[in-house]
């Protein structure tokens, strides 16, 4: 699960919950700050910060999945 985590993290695709408790690992874990950091050197990645530390830590509202979700079922239907 670390890994996986670690992976994702690095990549910058995480939300919440997962943001917000990779994110706090990062903060008091020093072996998965350090995995972190392993993947974000080899993706290339090692001097730029991952997006994820640029977002707000919050879910967006359902009416904008629902939106999201909406957009892309019309456009699967054309």
């Amino acid at each position: 699960m670390d890994e996986a985590l670690a992976l994702d993290y690095a990549l910058g695709i995480l939300i919440d919950p997962e943001l917000g408790y990779a994110l706090k690992r990062m903060g008091t874990d020093a072996n998965f700050a350090l995995l972190v950091a392993r993947y974000r050197v080899r993706l290339g990645s090692g001097v730029v910060e991952s997006l994820a530390s640029k977002r707000p830590c919050h879910t967006p509202p359902a009416k904008t999945w629902d939106a999201i979700i909406a957009r892309i079922s019309s456009r699967e239907n054309e």
